[in-house]
Parts: C-alpha cells; structure tokens; sequence
C-alpha cells in the first residue's frame, strides 16, 4: 500500500469527523464543492459529498450537486452517496427519485 493510500484514509476520516463536529455556512460549502471536483480520491469525494448534503439548504448548490454526482465515475461513489442523501435530508421520498435525478 502506497503512502498516499495511508493518507486518503485519514483524509477522508477527518473530514468525517468534521463533518459531525462543526456547522458550516454556505460560502463554506460551496468552496467545499470546488475542493470535491479537482479531489482525486473517491473516499474523500464521498466524505465531501455527505459534508456538504448534511449541512447545506440552498437548492442551487443541491442541483449543482446532482449534476456532479451524475457525473461522478464509479457508480458504488453514487449509490452510497445517495443513500446518505436519502437518509440525511429526506428531500426526496424515494431512492427511486434519487437514483433517476442522476441518470443511473
């Protein structure tokens, strides 16, 4: 194992714990979401995905979201994502509606 996979794992278990730790503004999200797009592990662009899905409200970065996600290459990254995000906010009633907003 390399050390930039040791790294990834910490990576992404820190932004976890930040996830569940502390409140973020919107401003902060959306320069969350430009980290998420140049990030170049999965584990840390899905630990992105659940911090900025747990704590954002604004509809124009949750579409902006969808985009990605549909863009996003490794559909386990979007399953999983999608479920948190049907668990976190309850925004959509069913993973049917969800799994069809991103085109799988």
């Amino acid at each position: 194992m390399s050390l930039k996979k040791n790294y990834e794992c910490f990576r992404y278990h820190l932004v976890t714990c930040l996830n569940y730790n502390f409140d973020y503004t919107d401003r902060e999200l959306r320069h969350l979401f430009k980290l998420l797009k140049i990030e170049n592990s999965e584990l840390v662009r899905y630990a992105l995905y659940c911090m900025i899905i747990k704590h954002t409200d604004d509809t124009q970065l949750l579409s902006t979201m969808r985009v990605q996600l549909g863009k996003e290459h490794n559909n386990y990254i979007k399953l999983i994502t999608l479920d948190f995000w049907k668990r976190e906010s309850q925004r959509l009633t069913t993973m049917d509606e969800l799994v069809k907003s991103i085109g799988l």
